[in-house]
């Protein structure tokens, strides 16, 4: 909940309870030109009371509307990538009718340019050497010279 909210929620009851208590005559109180009895006073801030336990109970109803459609949406996310790879072996992946359940096909891979491969290559040398990765072959050659 919002602090700011619930310290403004305590102090509109407080004046409700303040007002009922202290001003219990039928006098009349002009603020910003407006005639307030005892009670039209309450009343007004009883709005903003009610409007404060409105948007309070809203906010309980939606994170428990959220916390629903998580739990759903966990147990039905698997169940529709198995639907979109049963739709496509059923149809194949150039049929229109893949599209009429929504599903795009699979895209192909574009090929890499001959400098996008040559920095692709710098790259992934750079993060071997970074983490001192090293294949089968490159293992045995200093195995065998720290044997000696």
């Amino acid at each position: 909940m919002n602090k700011h909210l619930l310290n403004q929620l305590k102090h509109d009851q407080q004046i409700v309870v303040g007002i009922d208590e202290e001003m219990q005559t039928t006098m009349t109180l002009h603020l910003g030109g407006v005639a307030y009895t005892t009670k039209s006073l309450a009343a007004v801030i009883q709005q903003r009371i009610d409007a404060a336990n409105e948007l309070f109970d809203a906010r309980v109803r939606l994170y428990g509307a959220l916390k629903k459609y998580a739990a759903v949406d966990q147990r039905v996310k698997p169940f529709v990538a198995e639907l979109r790879l049963l739709v496509l072996s059923l149809f194949g992946e150039k049929s229109p009718r893949v599209v009429s359940f929504g599903f795009a096909p699979n895209k192909k891979r574009r090929k890499l340019s001959a400098q996008e491969k040559v920095a692709a290559a710098a790259k992934a040398r750079a993060t071997r050497m970074a983490r001192g990765t090293m294949g089968p072959r490159q293992r045995a050659l200093v195995a065998s010279t720290v044997a000696r």
